[in-house]
């Protein structure tokens, strides 16, 4: 396997010593590295992928050294625009090195490795993906010679000033070794969080949640009481779940609808804020544990921002902060009585238990119980 610390040495001797991205879980023993070894100007967390590349084009422009962007290859799809559109040598001609986590990696025996439904086509297209971008790509397991890979890379970017990619394949990292700093115990954890919210939120009322635990979590729950068919678990489209319920919210104005959030998801499409805000039916709740929990726990690229005063700034009509389980529901129970739109923040600690299981139901299915819900509800 390769040893994250020695990737990133290796990164250094070849003069690419400025990284910035979105943590992912197949890249987490690296990013464990940047966080302990990369002093904080050469190494950026950005709230998207997307925002990733365009901090890469401006060191580029600002040092004229190469910088390498690590994400999730579910993160291509933010982005393709500053690829294409600024990086791209027809364009801003600017030489970026990526590390890309493949989900859903397809074997070098063509068959597809088993992971979860979000990754499934992802997986499928990501080398052909940057084959129609034009993106040089290499693809690297456990035993590559990952020295040899970067230096041609190094010299492609170079010598054709374009972005190229190193695929990294499940497992190709070993452990870093290093372990992240724990949250106070007097924190609640986020499925205790969740429980006490749940409890609060009226039968009839549509819930939406985000990618990661937070789903899972959600999942065993609403079992337990035979409640999914009221819930929308957003398996994947980190970012997106607060607009799937704007969505809903405006299409039923008289129902009530409850976004359950995570603090990444936010800031990565933090602009969709702006018109939840609009929705006087919407409430939406963010468990706030200052980090990518779901792939390794790393910081995110704000962790002590106050999100509920941003919210307030973006327009919601009432802005609460619950910085301890037990004044969750005290909260939920004065906010029914509020007109206009609701934001919650709840702050939570890392982790989760460890028999947290998976949705025995697709997406698909998911969806389906769900819009039959919604349409079966009164306007």
């Amino acid at each position: 396997m390769i040893a994250p610390l020695e990737f990133y040495h290796e990164l250094l001797n070849q003069d690419i010593s400025f990284f910035t991205g979105v943590p992912d879980s197949l890249l987490k023993n690296f990013c464990s590295v940047l966080l302990e070894r990369a002093e904080p100007q050469n190494h950026l967390t950005a709230p998207n992928e997307g925002a990733a590349i365009g901090i890469a084009v401006g060191h580029f422009a600002a040092t004229g050294n190469i910088p390498l962007v690590y994400m999730q290859n579910s993160g291509i799809g933010n982005a393709i625009n500053p690829l294409i559109s600024l990086a791209d040598p027809q364009v801003m001609a600017t030489p970026i090195i990526m590390l890309v986590g493949w989900r859903g990696e397809i074997a070098e025996n063509g068959q597809q490795i088993k992971d979860e439904p979000q990754h499934v086509k992802q997986g499928q297209i990501t080398p052909d993906l940057f084959k129609a971008l034009g993106i040089p790509f290499e693809v690297i397991c456990s035993n590559s010679d990952f020295s040899s890979v970067i230096s041609k890379l190094k010299k492609i970017t170079l010598d054709l000033s374009c972005p190229t990619a190193i695929i990294v394949r499940r497992g190709a990292f070993s452990s870093s070794g290093s372990s992240s700093k724990n949250q106070s115990q007097t924190t609640a954890s986020r499925e205790n969080a969740l429980q006490k919210v749940i409890e609060s939120i009226e039968p009839s009322a549509a819930i939406i949640s985000t990618t990661g635990m937070l789903s899972r979590e959600l999942y065993e729950l609403r079992t337990l009481k035979s409640q999914l068919q009221t819930d929308l678990l957003t398996v994947g489209a980190m970012g997106h779940a607060i607009s799937i319920a704007t969505g809903v919210a405006c299409a039923k104005p008289s129902s009530p609808v409850f976004c359950l959030d995570g603090d990444g998801s936010v800031l990565m499409h933090l602009g969709a804020l702006s018109i939840s805000a609009t929705m006087d039916n919407l409430t939406h709740v963010v468990f706030n544990n200052q980090s990518h929990d779901s792939v390794g726990g790393q910081p995110t690229c704000a962790p002590d921002l106050s999100l509920a005063r941003v919210a307030g700034s973006l327009g919601y009509s009432n802005v609460f902060k619950a910085s301890s389980e037990k004044e969750i529901e005290p909260i939920l129970q004065y906010s029914k009585g509020l007109r206009g739109s609701t934001f919650i923040e709840i702050m939570c600690a890392k982790g989760n238990r460890p028999n947290l299981g998976r949705p025995k139901i697709s997406p698909q299915q998911n969806l389906n119980s769900f819009s039959s819900f919604l349409k079966g509800s009164a306007l």
